[in-house]
């Protein structure tokens, strides 16, 4: 993962590259509890010369906090606006909105936290500053509100799917789609349980900064195990649902015997 601290730089591939010290002896390759732990960087390694595009994407700071500050206020107030008419329009009121209202607000909570606190995070000279509580709260928000997008996307696919091609078919009720809702949240937290199981709060304190980041010391095959897992389950297959959902769409509506011709 690659974070930027001000005009530090760090690549956090894994501890050891770090070369970190804690009370004189070295930190092993795994952490014994998820504790804010103390460290500083051992003498001799010149992070800010690893990296040649720092001073680059800091040149952009005065473009990119306008960009991004613009983006979250629209995101904010569109996704918000939309929430407020499902839930006062009563005829508004039933499976199909209530996935977009899932949407708007897996996409708001995402403006509204996710946004600001990593654009901090990339530009503050110390790091991450917001301690060790709001570093695993914002780890576990950020990837589940995509993952809840994902999936709510592909059940309004499949939805679309059973309300065109098979319309005679009893629809989905709402206490049902409530369910489906909650089995997607629950879903997303599961996936992202284990990233946030390797998600350090580490300050160093020599170099006057802190991370938030995600290790897998020792364990490259399980990193690599999750991270196609991940693929598989976020990507892979809700593509593959949505593609053939639209398509069936597609062929179905083609297909129709207009009265008349």
């Amino acid at each position: 993962m690659f974070s930027l601290c001000g005009h530090e730089c760090l690549l956090l591939t894994s501890v050891s590259s770090y070369n970190l010290e804690s009370n004189g002896s070295a930190i092993n390759n795994n952490y014994s509890q998820k504790d804010i732990v103390e460290v500083p960087l051992r003498n001799g390694s010149n992070s800010s010369s690893q990296f040649v595009g720092v001073e680059l994407v800091q040149s952009f700071k005065p473009l990119i906090i306008p960009c991004y500050a613009l983006v979250v206020m629209v995101g904010i107030f569109g996704n918000y606006l939309l929430l407020y008419v499902i839930c006062r329009t009563r005829k508004m009121h039933n499976v199909t909105n209530f996935f977009i209202g899932n949407l708007a607000f897996s996409d708001m909570l995402m403006c509204a936290t996710c946004v600001p606190f990593t654009l901090a995070y990339a530009f503050n000279p110390h790091g991450w500053v917001f301690g060790r509580f709001m570093c695993y709260l914002i780890f576990l928000i950020q990837p589940v509100t995509v993952y809840v997008s994902v999936f709510t996307l592909t059940a309004i696919a499949v939805d679309r799917y059973y309300s065109t091609v098979h319309p005679l078919k009893k629809r989905i009720s709402v206490s049902a789609c409530a369910g489906v809702l909650a089995g997607i949240w629950l879903l997303s937290c599961a996936l992202v349980a284990p990233a946030i199981a390797h998600t350090y709060h580490v300050e160093f304190q020599e170099e006057g900064f802190t991370i938030c980041e995600e290790f897998w010391m020792g364990q490259e095959r399980e990193h690599l195990t999750y991270a196609y897992s991940t693929l598989i389950m976020t990507y892979i297959l809700p593509l593959s649902a949505l593609s053939i959902s639209y398509l069936c769409i597609t062929v179905k509506l083609r297909n129709r015997v207009v009265p008349g011709h």
